[in-house]
Formats: structure tokens, C-alpha cells, sequence
């Protein structure tokens, strides 16, 4: 599984920030989710390190939309956008051919 450091060196690159604080909060957080949404299945090192940056990302992106809604303004005007509530939303389709189909 991906380290804590290089999951946060990774996320600073894909976000285009620095490495602080919260940012590793957010990778340690986004690690634990996908280690226990994987609950031991094989994965790729390349796609869980890539989950692992996704779902971070999702965290991290959390702080600038308060209430879950966040929004931009340019020149034609603004736009608003609601942010998941489960960060692990995108990557649930990057994992599903490593994880077995789910029964109930």
C-alpha cells in the first residue's frame, strides 16, 4: 500500500499545493478509506495509488465548499457545483474489476 508521505507528495502535485497539515490529514483519512474498501483484495500498487490521490483529493477540496457547495465566478458570471458527500464516489469505478461482485 502507498505511504503516507508519498500519498501527500503525490496529492500537493495533482492539487498544485504545497504539503501541510491538512492536506496529510486528508491522505491519511482517503487511506484508510480505501484500505477498508478494498478489505484485502488485490489491487495494482499504480491503481490504489491513484485511489488513494483521488479520494484525498475529494477530502481536501471539501474545506473551500462550505455546506457541500462550491462555486467559481469569472468574467460571464458564476457557476455552482455540489461536491460528493462520499469521497470515495470516484474511485468506486476505478476499483471495481479488482473487487468482487457485491451479494446480498
Amino acid at each position: 500500500m502507498i505511504s503516507l508521505e508519498t500519498a501527500a507528495i503525490k496529492l500537493a502535485a495533482y492539487l498544485e499545493t504545497s504539503v501541510d497539515t491538512y492536506l496529510m490529514d486528508c491522505c491519511s483519512e482517503a487511506l484508510e478509506m480505501v484500505n477498508n474498501y478494498v478489505a484485502g483484495n488485490t489491487v495494482p500498487e499504480t491503481v490504489l495509488q491513484r485511489v488513494v490521490v483521488e479520494a484525498a483529493a475529494e477530502l481536501w477540496h471539501r474545506r473551500g465548499a462550505p455546506n457541500g457547495i462550491k462555486s467559481f465566478t469569472d468574467v460571464d458570471g458564476g457557476i455552482t457545483y455540489r461536491i460528493a458527500r462520499d469521497p470515495l464516489n470516484a474511485v468506486r469505478s476505478i476499483l471495481k474489476p479488482y473487487l468482487p461482485l457485491a451479494v446480498s
